[in-house]
């Protein structure tokens, strides 16, 4: 007996407190629950729960249910470039964005880079170089590093590199940012 699966893509999953939410939405609505990833579930075909109690009760925690093959394209898109600054793998003088991206999609960079444009109005660098302020940010609150160490977990070539980045797009200088009371960081998922 061949046991049936369903697998559907989930916008705005950006950590492991996503999966576990995902995991405990569809274990409540009654699901079978094969495996809970950043921007997809699996799940043992079930009739009795629909499609739209899945997608209302993922909608209720933040989630959506992905249908386009764009937007999966995108969602595994910003996935990626999450995982990847989260995991400090951007430090490597050869890294190549554009390179990892053709490489996990197994599509050009001009297809995939147009596609992402299109459906967020932003581009994949300046995606990927706001998820690097947010995470800088989050390292300052730590203060566990540098901004030298910063900027080298963050990939950047030099502290003053990233030091300009981080002004443009907050306007404050890291310095200033660390001395804030309240700190000003933006959930991934709006990104």
């Amino acid at each position: 007996m061949t046991i049936e699966t369903t697998t559907i893509q989930i916008k705005n999953m950006v950590c492991d407190r996503c999966i576990k939410v995902v995991n405990d939405v569809l274990k409540a609505l009654g699901a079978n629950v094969v495996s809970v990833n950043l921007g997809n579930a699996t799940f043992v075909s079930n009739k009795s729960i629909s499609v739209e109690s899945i997608e209302n009760s993922l909608y209720k925690n933040g989630f959506q249910i992905l249908l386009s093959n764009e937007e999966k394209m995108v969602e595994k898109i910003k996935n990626a470039i999450t995982q990847l600054i989260y995991q400090n793998k951007t430090n490597n003088a050869n890294f190549s964005l554009s390179k990892y991206i053709t490489d996990i999609t197994a599509k050009s960079y001009n297809q995939v880079s147009t596609i992402f444009s299109k459906n967020t109005k932003i581009t994949i660098e300046k995606y990927a170089i706001l998820q690097r302020i947010e995470r800088a940010k989050e390292l300052i609150e730590y203060n566990e590093n540098s901004f030298a160490e910063i900027a080298y977990l963050l990939g950047y070539k030099n502290p003053q590199h990233l030091s300009n980045q981080f002004k443009s797009i907050t306007g404050l200088s890291m310095g200033e940012y660390k001395k804030l009371d309240i700190k000003t960081r933006k959930p991934l998922n709006i990104l």
